[in-house]
């Protein structure tokens, strides 16, 4: 009997399971996940795809996110990379509304080490700020 490799699918960290709740919320308020094919819906689809790659979703999880295929979400992701490479003006505009609700969204308050390292007052604060450093929460 031939043995079935099992792959590991990568785990979301906890400080990312938020950014794809807030992607999802995106998803929804510009109507990714219909079918229509026009430019500025399809740029602003690839783009949502390739933030959640880069967040660490599969190309599985992204699919199902968007009700697509994964090879869809494997070509608008290359797809992306392109725009972004050559620097293309359409793509930058199409984009720039939904990058923008994304990153509000998503953004902390942002963490000072310096700060928190000087009012340490024992080694559990130690502990607590190496956890923060772990879970990336200083910038």
């Amino acid at each position: 009997m031939k043995e079935v490799k099992k792959y590991n699918r990568p785990k979301l960290m906890d400080s990312n399971v938020r950014k794809v709740r807030n992607a999802t919320r995106v998803i929804e308020m510009y109507g990714l996940s219909g079918k229509s094919r026009k430019r500025e819906v399809v740029y602003r689809r690839a783009y949502m795809m390739a933030k959640l790659r880069q967040i660490g979703c599969t190309f599985d999880m992204i699919g199902e996110l968007f009700g697509k295929d994964h090879s869809t979400v494997v070509y608008a992701v290359k797809n992306h990379d392109y725009f972004v490479k050559v620097n293309d003006l359409p793509y930058k505009l199409a984009v720039e509304p939904v990058k923008t609700t994304f990153k509000i969204m998503n953004q902390e308050v942002q963490l000072n080490i310096y700060s928190d390292v000087l009012s340490c007052l024992d080694y559990t604060d130690l502990l607590l700020i190496k956890e923060k450093i772990h879970n990336g929460m200083y910038n």
